[in-house]
């Protein structure tokens, strides 16, 4: 297995459950085994070892604390498919685990029988390091994701219940006032918990799709390279290029997501979010694609400036207009993120070195899937445009505004304009 510089934290949603995060493997091979163990312990992922299904299911039976679980396709007595499809109807007594098959080289037509068998992902071998990681940790969120889940239901019963008995001994007029705050309470909690659970299941529900569409992609383009018909090789490039941007656009969002959702350093009394904590823990989320680029990060906000109201919406569409700025800068150029502040609005923009965009452009680019039409070559688009889409939805969302300024030998300056 290919060793890995990355360094990976396990993106665990908020849950009940603080323990440790533990990983079954299961394969008849104890080579590949001990080579995913190394991996995933390298990350504090705890695993645990299994040589046949026989044995998974016991380990699993007496460690219900487990999160996920990685199994070959093929081993001797039950193979993989049929144990997790046992795993699955374990699933309807309560058990929620995540599982990852492993299929062999290109097993394209043992991934689709995989997930029809209840898989929420699968590997193909050989298995990349970082690729593991990154897929075990997602497998993980889910699981904890759906436990959190079952035990907000809980707790919810358990509270409607709590407050039905009280009201039944108070007067019925401050009963039916005190329900009706409880309620409101208890709804707020469970409305800003569904809009994260269903925001990582949908994330991880689009990845899969996409993921097979490039892999089915890359099988049509080999096939066409041996039967040597070039008259479609430019159709399946762009299939491919499109499912990896969508791909790329898809994992901006998540990392986005995780900031958002964590808030460390953003909130301040309660009541907002300081902007400049909020440029930094964006720049450092960007730090690998700045990185590959050589681009610089210059944060210009004024002293204390501090927003209140959705501040992960707010967050989200700042970050959706620094992924476009960098998709729009050369190597080596510089991006500067303001902060700016004037009695009647708040003012944050992102400003790149990039080329000047024309009125047409902006309008096409500011369209969902849309693109610049410098970029089509024989009616195909050679590149999705997310990034301005995103940003104005999210910044609409907030009561907001998005103005975009370019000029030649000036670059182009994307602000979210907010009223005080």
């Amino acid at each position: 297995m290919p060793s890995s510089t990355a360094r990976f934290v396990p993106p665990i949603a908020p849950s009940f459950d603080s323990a440790p995060v533990r990983v079954l493997l299961v394969d008849d091979e104890r080579e590949i085994l001990e080579e995913m163990r190394e991996c995933l312990e390298a990350e504090d992922i705890n695993c645990i070892l299994a040589h046949d299904a026989a044995e998974a299911l016991e380990l699993i039976r007496k460690m219900p604390e487990l999160d996920a679980v990685v199994t070959d396709i093929r081993m001797p007595g039950m193979d993989g498919l049929e144990f997790t499809r046992t795993l699955k109807r374990k699933e309807a007594a309560g058990k929620a685990l995540a599982v990852i098959i492993l299929t062999g080289h290109a097993g394209y037509d043992e991934a689709v029988e995989a997930l029809q068998a209840g898989a929420e992902d699968f590997l193909s071998k050989p298995v990349g390091a970082s690729h593991l990681v990154y897929t075990v940790t997602k497998a993980v969120e889910l699981t904890r994701l759906r436990r959190t889940e079952e035990q907000y239901r809980h707790l919810l019963a358990d509270e409607v219940q709590n407050k039905t008995n009280e009201a039944a001994v108070l007067h019925q007029d401050i009963g039916r006032k005190q329900l009706q705050l409880n309620a409101a309470h208890l709804n707020s909690a469970v409305a800003v918990r569904a809009k994260e659970e269903f925001f990582a299941l949908i994330s991880h529900d689009l990845r899969t799709p996409l993921v097979l569409l490039r892999a089915f992609a890359s099988r049509i383009k080999g096939h066409f390279v041996e039967t040597a018909e070039s008259g479609y090789a430019e159709e399946t490039d762009f299939m491919l290029r499109v499912a990896s941007d969508a791909l790329e656009y898809l994992d901006t969002v998540l990392e986005i997501a995780k900031i958002t959702n964590q808030g460390e350093g953003l909130e301040k009394n309660g009541k907002g979010f300081l902007v400049e904590a909020a440029f930094e823990k964006l720049k450092l989320a960007f730090g690998r694609k700045l990185q590959e680029k050589n681009i610089r990060i210059e944060i210009d906000v004024a002293p204390g400036l501090e927003l209140s109201g959705d501040c992960g919406q707010i967050v989200r569409a700042v970050g959706a207009l620094l992924d476009s700025a960098i998709r729009n800068s050369g190597p080596g150029a510089a991006i500067t993120m303001r902060g700016e502040l004037d009695p009647k609005q708040t003012v944050l923009s992102v400003s790149d070195e990039g080329p000047c965009m024309t009125e047409e452009q902006i309008r096409l680019a500011s369209q969902p899937f849309g693109h610049l039409e410098s970029e089509w070559s024989e009616g195909m688009p050679q590149q999705l445009m997310l990034g301005l889409p995103l940003a104005r939805i999210f910044t609409e969302g907030c009561g907001g505004e998005l103005m975009i300024d370019s000029a030649p030998d000036q670059g182009t300056t994307v602000s979210i304009i907010l009223p005080r």
